[in-house]
């Protein structure tokens, strides 16, 4: 279960750090950063639903340390703890009110 929060804390620092990118880039109002905001959480949950779904069944079967242990060499994992000790600001519209934050991508 931990590679599995680690792996879902490093896709969404990705995420959130792509998002600031782009709203930094584009003129966009509060409900377009929203509405953007929720296609990448959507996007991030359904390319990681299969994998963590293997994940669990693997450890449910005894086979759990190989595959976490491949999937964090994979993804580098290791620097996640690192990665989570940092702050992430959330998206600021351009009026400094705060977009909404999609911050529940643990599973």
């Amino acid at each position: 279960v931990s590679t599995i929060t680690d792996l879902r804390v490093q896709i969404e620092a990705l995420r959130q750090q792509e998002l600031t990118r782009l709203f930094n880039k584009l003129d966009l109002d509060d409900r377009e950063r929203e509405l953007i905001a929720t296609m990448s959480h959507r996007l991030v949950n359904k390319i990681l639903h299969k994998p963590t779904l293997h994940l669990k069944h693997e450890a449910a079967h005894g086979n759990g340390a190989e595959y976490a242990s491949t999937v964090r060499r994979l993804f580098d994992l290791e620097t996640v703890k690192q990665q989570a000790s940092e702050h992430i600001e959330p998206s600021v519209s351009k009026n400094g009110n705060h977009v909404k934050e999609l911050n529940n991508a643990r599973a």
